[in-house]
């Protein structure tokens, strides 16, 4: 009779156990699907803004060449590693 109780407890604890297992991998799958929704927002995000970088960066490069062009007369390339020629050279 006690074996049989026993038997009881433990297939009770088992379905208890496995609700608890099956609750708790809804609850990473749903977890999980977050995730991928943010981690491909947060990709869109950072492909737009390496955009934006890349515009800025050239816009920045034409506007230097631009000014200093301006200002000397002179073009940026034929100046450029100019000092550090010059420390190499040590005169």
């Amino acid at each position: 009779m006690h074996s049989y109780e026993m038997k009881d407890v433990n297939v009770g604890e088992k379905d208890r156990t496995i609700r608890k297992l099956i609750e708790a991998n809804r609850a990473l799958k749903e977890e999980l699907d977050k995730e991928t929704e943010r981690f491909a927002l947060m990709e869109i995000k950072y492909k737009e803004l390496l955009v934006k970088f890349n515009v800025a960066a050239k816009e920045n490069s034409k506007y230097q060449e631009t000014l200093f062009s301006q200002s000397t007369g002179g073009q940026l390339t034929n100046y450029e590693g100019f000092l550090g020629k010059f420390e190499d050279t040590h005169y």
